[in-house]
């Protein structure tokens, strides 16, 4: 109810009123908006442009870390219910992801979408017809089962991926990566390219930021002693940075390498060190190149030497090995940790422990 009654006052709106804007990782944060909202509706802003400015923040936030979970998975079709599909604007938003993506994007009929049993039904009903019934004694009921723990037998099967034109090399969340010539030397070039899904106001200035920030973490990592790529030229109005291009191994495809680990786990806590947050930090943004962990795409990164932004910069890292390594991620994690522990001398195992904590989902 408290969507529709968004997305009615967001309609009446005349202006967009700047929020903050947090994504770390795969994951948002809807409390700095939220809390700045209501100190503007203090001060006297109307509340059809904060219910605008709300919904468009925090709709670019879910659709930008739905096209980073596209991205690292390389998954060719987003699938949106329950009660947030009954928005007009955010299916709208995530249907122009999708095109931009170049995947599918499929929802179930809107008038199923705004009730838990009548999703269910239409779900049964789904199954039954694709998939034949099921004998009662082979069902059951689990009272508390979270989507990630739903096993998707035919994705396992499926080799479908995204298929991307011919002269992007490849796509990441914010940006396309293209290879180039830079005075006779090849290179690669990333270009975050303005995305039709966000509005003028929020989407110019990510790009400008992220390009500006970005360049300042890659070239200041090198001074902690971390292997990134060599910067030939950087344009924040354009949001285009030109780079080496580094070949190697990511490291999603290496995560059995125990001692491996305990080296990126080293690397991370030199960038921590620093004063450095990596922001994103997945097996695809740490490349194996001969015996150097190489790390790239800072888009997310900041300066911060906040023990709570170290314990998240980590726990992506952890979320991701669980992810695709789930078999492996135990044990890669606290190779992981025990390399950090060689540089940082704080107890960030009670941080992380802390932070996961408040989750939704806890036992």
């Amino acid at each position: 109810l408290g969507g529709q009654v968004i997305e009615q006052l967001a309609l009446k709106a005349s202006e967009y009123i700047e929020r903050p804007y947090s994504v770390k990782g795969k994951d948002i944060s809807v409390s700095g908006p939220l809390t700045a909202a209501l100190r503007k509706m203090e001060a006297g802003a109307g509340l059809e442009d904060l219910a605008y400015s709300i919904q468009e923040t925090a709709f670019s936030m879910l659709v930008e870390v739905t096209e980073r979970a596209l991205a690292y998975t390389e998954k060719n079709q987003v699938l949106l219910c329950g009660g947030v599909a009954v928005n007009r604007r955010l299916r709208d938003m995530l249907r122009e992801m999708c095109q931009e993506h170049h995947v599918e994007f499929h929802m179930p009929p809107p008038e199923y979408c705004g009730d838990n049993g009548a999703m269910i039904a239409w779900l049964g009903q789904l199954v039954y017809r694709y998939n034949g019934p099921d004998a009662l004694e082979d069902t059951t009921v689990v009272q508390r089962y979270r989507t990630d723990e739903v096993d998707v037998p035919w994705m396992r099967e499926s080799e479908a991926g995204i298929e991307l034109p011919p002269d992007i090399l490849a796509k990441g969340a914010e940006a396309n990566i293209y290879r180039g010539q830079w005075i006779g030397r090849p290179c690669i070039i990333k270009e975050r390219i303005s995305k039709g899904y966000r509005i003028p106001e929020i989407d110019q200035k990510l790009r400008s930021s992220r390009t500006r920030r970005e360049a300042r973490l890659i070239n200041q990592a090198k001074g902690a002693g971390v292997h990134t790529p060599v910067l030939f030229d950087v344009d924040p109005d354009g949001g285009v940075m030109v780079m080496e291009e580094v070949r190697g191994t990511p490291f999603r495809d290496a995560v059995e390498d125990t001692e491996l680990c305990s080296r990126i786990g080293e690397a991370i806590g030199r960038l921590h060190h620093a004063g450095i947050i990596h922001g994103d930090l997945t097996g695809s943004n740490i490349i194996i190149r001969g015996g150097d962990v190489v790390f790239i795409d800072f888009g997310l990164g900041r300066f911060s030497d906040e023990i709570e932004d170290m314990g998240v910069d980590l726990l992506v890292l952890k979320k991701s090995l669980e992810s695709t390594h789930y078999a492996l991620a135990g044990e890669c994690f606290s190779r992981v940790l025990e390399g950090y522990g060689k540089i940082i001398d704080a107890d960030i195992q009670s941080k992380i422990r802390e932070i996961e904590s408040r989750g939704r989902y806890t036992d």
